[in-house]
């Protein structure tokens, strides 16, 4: 599977922060924009969407750029040619795949990930470096504050999101679905604590992520690398919650189609065909189907049995593999 097809969440986070307000304002609109354009697809209309994210996005890089080389153009920075041109570079990577982004979904998530990634690595190799020389410190004592103190701040911040999932899912196996109802429903939308272990989990495998890019760069001592081995079991259960979530959600929505009550939509498939991913990376997450617990694989199984019996419905009109089209979600998976 595909990296772009694990639902990672693209969100600010202060490990990232250059020190200047005004610079990390510009960086936090951008991500916020990738975050946008990464759930394009989830929408009525993918292209509209898209095209508009996308062109925020367009504008926010090009007065983040003017801003940046008007710090340069301020003090004597040593390396400002060489911070220029690595503007330039993305900007014209951004330009010749920008309409092409807009048109296929699958161009759109490779963008949105090079530039997320692209600007993850600027901001800590160049812009930081950038800010300090600024302010007249070295690279060398950049470093060494820096360094640990934000690999530090990510691993933290993952613990304590880690500690909140433990709690949640606790609850949950001790409530169990006893009294909730049958998964299959009709109507019925995902339990709130589901959502809220959801939201959670989503944070946390972003800051994993994050935190193993720090750890690869610039190493960790034994806690750092402890606590990241502790997180492993966190990382499972998160996916099992968002498995959860995205399998009750593509049950709800079944249970509606298959009631007759509304019909076959058009764009049932490529609906389906959006969950799904979602589902299937989350299990892959979790180490395939058989490591996730019963509650959850039964979840997921009754999920992919749903889809199929719609598919069954509406053999004539969709293929669910096959179709990628952005889709319109109706009631039932908001």
């Amino acid at each position: 599977m595909k990296e772009a097809e694990i639902s990672y969440a693209f969100e600010w986070s202060a490990a990232i922060a250059t020190g200047r307000d005004d610079v990390d304002q510009d960086h936090q609109k951008i991500i916020d924009c990738l975050e946008n354009l990464r759930n394009a697809d989830a929408g009525a209309d993918g292209h509209a969407v898209a095209t508009l994210c996308l062109t925020q996005l367009s504008e926010h890089i090009v007065e983040h750029f003017a801003l940046e080389e008007k710090i340069m153009d301020s003090f004597d920075y040593q390396d400002k040619d060489e911070h220029k041109h690595a503007h330039t570079q993305i900007a014209h990577e951004f330009r010749k795949f920008r309409v092409q982004a807009a048109e296929d979904p699958d161009i759109r998530q490779e963008l949105l990930t090079f530039l997320y990634e692209w600007l993850v690595v600027h901001i800590c190799d160049i812009d930081k470096v950038m800010i300090a020389q600024m302010n007249g410190v070295t690279i060398e004592k950049l470093w060494d504050q820096s360094a640990k103190h934000q690999t530090d701040m990510v691993i933290e911040g993952a613990w304590s999101i880690a500690a909140q999932v433990d709690g949640m899912s606790c609850r949950v196996s001790q409530t169990g679905l006893a009294g909730q109802g049958s998964l299959g429903e009709e109507g019925r939308r995902p339990p709130s604590h589901y959502r809220r272990i959801a939201v959670a989990s989503e944070r946390l495998l972003n800051l994993v992520a994050l935190a193993n890019t720090r750890v690869e760069r610039y190493g960790c001592d034994a806690r750092q690398l402890h606590r990241l081995l502790c997180l492993k079991s966190a990382i499972v259960r998160s996916a099992g919650a968002l498995s959860t979530l995205a399998a009750q959600r593509v049950i709800g929505y079944c249970a509606h189609v298959l009631s007759g009550k509304y019909g076959m939509p058009v764009d049932a498939g490529a609906i389906l065909a959006f969950h799904m991913d979602k589902i299937d990376g989350c299990v892959e997450i979790a180490g395939g189907i058989n490591a996730l617990q019963g509650p959850v694989r039964d979840a997921v199984t009754q999920a992919r049995e749903m889809v199929r019996a719609v598919a069954a419905m509406g053999t004539t009109t969709m293929v669910l593999p096959d179709l990628k089209q952005p889709a319109m979600r109706p009631h039932g998976m908001e």
